[in-house]
């Protein structure tokens, strides 16, 4: 070994010495928790209706799995909820109103395979398809 191999060792031995020191002597702030956020809260919407909760600890996330303000909405009332089409030059698809998810969103340019006639390439599914994927604001 020659003399830069051993500096480059050295020198790489002693930063890792100096980073775990200063993680010794200085840890970091533990991030406070917050006994009111693990809570769940419901609201009351105008009309009267409880609101679900927006707690992201009460469900698992998952693409199955409907999270955040859509909780209490079941398979049923996603599939039959009023939506807003997407169509641009380059997108089609739609959002579902309830919660404001994109569940549906296809590219135009691209298709499954070589034919002209195939499937547009999905970039979401909605909810009740072989394979529910989406995106949540």
């Amino acid at each position: 070994m020659d003399e830069q191999n051993k500096n480059l060792i050295l020198a790489t031995a002693l930063s890792f010495l100096v980073i775990l020191v200063w993680f010794l002597l200085f840890p970091p702030p533990e991030q406070p928790v917050d006994e009111t956020a693990s809570q769940t809260t419901e609201q009351v919407t105008p009309a009267g209706e409880t609101a679900p909760s927006l707690d992201p600890s009460a469900e698992p996330a998952s693409a199955a799995t409907p999270v955040g303000d859509t909780a209490a909405a079941t398979d049923a009332e996603l599939s039959t909820a009023a939506r807003v089409s997407i169509d641009t030059p380059r997108l089609v698809g739609s959002i579902s109103t309830l919660g404001g998810r994109i569940d549906e969103l296809a590219l135009k340019d691209y298709r499954d395979t070589l034919d002209p006639e195939s499937e547009l390439v999905d970039l979401f599914s909605p909810v009740g398809s072989d394979n529910p994927y989406y995106a949540l604001h």
